[in-house]
């Protein structure tokens, strides 16, 4: 699997947590659920985690389910996680995340770059707000 010609939609977010609460965040069920895809509801969290290890979450959006899969590249506590993402309906199109955890004297700095594939350069903007609001809630649910 090759990412030479994917497109980087990043962006960097300062939060009032440590980075170990940032980064138990992205691979603590419970916690996902409370988080990622705030605007839907994640029915299914199903998580392997260690490196090669799979993940599934599958957001329920009105009637439609839309089941995102990856795997991890990279698990680096506190700082570094790298993963796999796609949905299931776009396979073989798959993206690659990497998602770099700083700490700070207010809590931490995260760096999250997604690296679209080319089918779907078109979504860059859209791919970064939707991490914008995605990891907000995540400072919401860490500071509740």
């Amino acid at each position: 699997m090759t990412f030479a010609n994917h497109l980087n939609a990043s962006l960097t977010k300062d939060l009032k947590a440590d980075p170990e609460q940032i980064y138990d965040a992205w691979l603590t069920p419970k916690l996902i659920k409370r988080w990622m895809f705030p605007d839907g509801n994640l029915v299914r969290v199903e998580i392997e985690n260690r490196v090669g290890g799979e993940f599934i979450f599958t957001d329920k959006r009105g009637r439609q389910l839309i089941e995102h899969v990856g795997s991890y590249l990279e698990l680096e506590r506190p700082s570094r996680l790298v993963f796999t993402w796609a949905t299931v309906d776009d396979l073989p199109d798959i993206d690659r995340v990497f998602v770099d955890i700083e700490s700070t004297d207010t809590g931490s700095q995260l760096t999250l770059t997604h690296q679209l594939h080319p089918n779907w350069a078109e979504y860059k903007d859209q791919t970064i707000d939707a991490w914008d609001k995605m990891i907000t809630a995540m400072q919401d649910q860490l500071n509740f």
